[in-house]
């Protein structure tokens, strides 16, 4: 992976984006929150990971949580990552999880909390495995050597 992460809307500006909106949720201001989408932008990588970032709608801020969904089985991504028996850290793109290394605010747990209930729904999800190969069709091929 070369590390650049692409929401879809870059290369196709005409596709609509995931909200949430949150009334009474513990700890979490009454709101709606564009859920952004984005994917790996390296047109040889088949990591199957959604990044998604969190940011207020309404009231334009700065992003609240970044998550990763990969909806692969966890031995898909230990493999991907040539991971060793024991390493953890192919969680992190099975998720959802908070990625890391990435700054987070305060509020990124709650919202890891309820994207992870969304995400139970399996329409939920195939909706963000049908974009991922979305994009990865916008990309431009490199040629094999």
């Amino acid at each position: 992976m070369n590390g650049v992460i692409l929401p879809l809307g870059e290369l196709d500006p005409h596709v609509g984006m995931r909200t949430v909106v949150l009334q009474n949720y513990p700890g979490v201001p009454d709101d709606t929150y564009a859920v952004v989408d984005a994917y790996c932008a390296d047109p040889s990588c088949d990591c199957r990971v959604a990044y998604l970032f969190i940011v207020p709608q309404r009231h334009p801020g700065p992003q609240l949580a970044s998550i990763t969904v990969g909806w692969e089985p966890l031995s898909f991504y230990q493999k991907w990552m040539g991971s060793p028996k024991g390493d953890d850290t192919a969680r992190e793109f099975k998720g959802p999880s908070l990625m890391a290394m990435t700054p987070q605010s305060p509020l990124a747990p709650a919202f890891l909390e309820i994207m992870s209930a969304k995400l139970q729904d399996p329409e939920y999800l195939d909706f963000f495995r049908a974009r991922y190969y979305q994009f990865k069709s916008l990309l431009p091929h490199q040629p094999r050597s």
